[in-house]
């Protein structure tokens, strides 16, 4: 069983600052969200479990992931968007 499907990414701030985050697949309105073109609703494809979200993924598709909450010029910040399949790890 796997428990989640995470990523090491590195954010670049406007300043260029860089900012070393932890990515993880989350739910979006209640289903997991792979993506193979742009950024768009109708391009979305619904997981129901990550075991699902792994076999598109080896098939080159995009996921939906977000950081933890970060405290980033005293504001409580999240990273998220579509990310690569590249570099991910899978945690069972």
């Amino acid at each position: 069983m796997i428990k989640a499907v995470e990523k090491d990414h590195e954010c670049v701030r406007r300043n260029g600052q860089r900012v070393p985050v932890r990515l993880s697949a989350y739910k979006k309105d209640g289903v997991y969200v792979v993506s193979k073109g742009p950024n768009l609703k109708s391009a979305e494809v619904p997981c129901k479990t990550l075991a699902e979200v792994v076999q598109y993924a080896g098939k080159g598709y995009m996921i939906r992931m977000q950081s933890e909450i970060m405290d980033l010029d005293g504001k409580r910040r999240r990273i998220n968007g579509l990310y690569s399949s590249d570099g991910i790890e899978v945690i069972s």
